[in-house]
């Protein structure tokens, strides 16, 4: 149960987390994290979310710059949360600190709504990445699992590189330079945006220059969008194949994209399928597809058998594809943006011989088909 500002959070399907996540607890690593800040409440809502979803976190407490420099140096941990407005020093110094002594251990920043001048000085110096803070502490259950997810992950990331320099394996070596790198180049991107946004507010939406500020976030996003691109299309070279099942991850993304587009998991019957375990990155670049250039409302999934094949067919209510593109959307670099998205479908589900079609009626919505060799998959239960 959390409350915050009067409200009470604490939904069943929390619970049922909570508990899962319990049972797991002993197979997870502990991790010990410094939260610098000066405001007894947030602390205490940061640490009670913890202890209910994410106990396998340790959340120690510093008030100010002066005991938290002491706590660093006489504990090891995981990872910082840092806040910017402090008693004496600021969050900037102590962040300037830790970098003068450690630069692999992550550091997560908390600004402002309007603090964007901040987020660029503390990114600029060292800083993994930043939350808004209101948006964090607005009392919506998912906004805290964001920080805490993506604080496992840039702690996962750190352990993974730790273990690589006492290895020889030359490609490991080479993932983890990638790894850095991509993540330094998207730092610096979000740099540029937030100095791109404060200058647009500087002289204003309707002056000449800002357009041409609009073309450097167009750029800035599709850099952004190839980046994301290398980074699932490096996974590949893994050949990383398992057993799915297909209900579970379409209610996992019916969740995610709503209210944005509407998700009807119409199988009858409960499918599990042989792919790499790009599987869900898949299914929701299609979906995306269908919402940012389909401008679909709604989209359904239903499975029927055709010549032994398992076919999933996903349609939605969109614009549809014309005929001239049918034959192109899956080939790399067609589309309006990056179009790596179709392409990127098609040669993970090749991994293991599935194909992909589209074959909807232009102006009617688009019809995309998964094909399924049978030794692919097999039916669960009825459901």
């Amino acid at each position: 149960m959390l409350t915050f500002l009067g409200k009470t959070v604490f939904l069943r399907k929390d619970f049922e987390r909570w508990i899962k996540m319990n049972e797991e607890q002993s197979k997870r690593i502990d991790y010990k994290v410094l939260y610098l800040e000066d405001e007894e409440f947030f602390y205490n809502i940061v640490k009670e979310h913890a202890m209910m979803y994410f106990p396998h976190f340790s959340i120690v407490n510093a008030k100010d710059v002066s005991g938290a420099k002491q706590v660093f140096n006489a504990e090891h941990f995981d990872a910082i949360i840092c806040d910017y407005y402090l008693p004496g020093e600021n969050g900037i110094e102590f962040l300037k600190y830790v970098r003068s002594r450690c630069n692999t251990v992550p550091v997560i920043f908390l600004t402002g709504v309007d603090s964007k001048d901040v987020a660029i000085e503390a990114l600029n110096n060292g800083a993994n990445f930043y939350f808004e803070k209101q948006n964090i502490f607005s009392g919506e259950d998912t906004n805290f699992n964001n920080l805490f997810y993506r604080l496992e992950n840039v702690i996962r990331k750190r352990l993974h590189n730790c273990l690589i320099y006492s290895e020889t394996d030359i490609r490991k070596k080479i993932g983890m330079a990638y790894d850095i790198t991509i993540h330094d180049i998207k730092n610096c991107l979000t740099i540029i945006n937030l100095s791109v946004d404060s200058a647009k507010l500087a002289i204003g939406e309707t002056n000449d220059l800002s357009k041409k500020l609009d073309d450097i976030l167009y750029s800035t996003e599709n850099i952004e969008d190839f980046l994301s691109f290398l980074g699932d299309y490096q996974q590949l070279e893994n050949c990383n194949f398992c057993w799915q099942p297909i209900g579970p991850i379409i209610d996992k993304l019916a969740d995610q994209f709503s209210p944005k587009i509407g998700i009807v998991n119409d199988l009858k019957e409960n499918f599990s399928i042989y792919a790499d375990r790009l599987l869900e990155k898949v299914f929701y670049n299609i979906i995306d597809n269908s919402l940012s250039h389909g401008k679909a409302t709604m989209l359904s999934f239903r499975v029927y058998l055709h010549e032994g094949s398992l076919v999933i067919s996903i349609v939605d209510d969109g614009i549809g594809i014309s005929m001239e593109c049918k034959n192109l959307i899956f080939n790399k670099g067609f589309g309006n943006n990056t179009g790596y998205g179709l392409f990127f479908c098609s040669e993970v589900l090749s991994m293991t011989n599935i194909k992909i079609i589209e074959n909807g009626v232009s102006g009617k919505g688009a019809r995309f088909e998964m094909i399924v060799p049978e030794r692919n998959y097999r039916r669960l239960s009825t459901i």
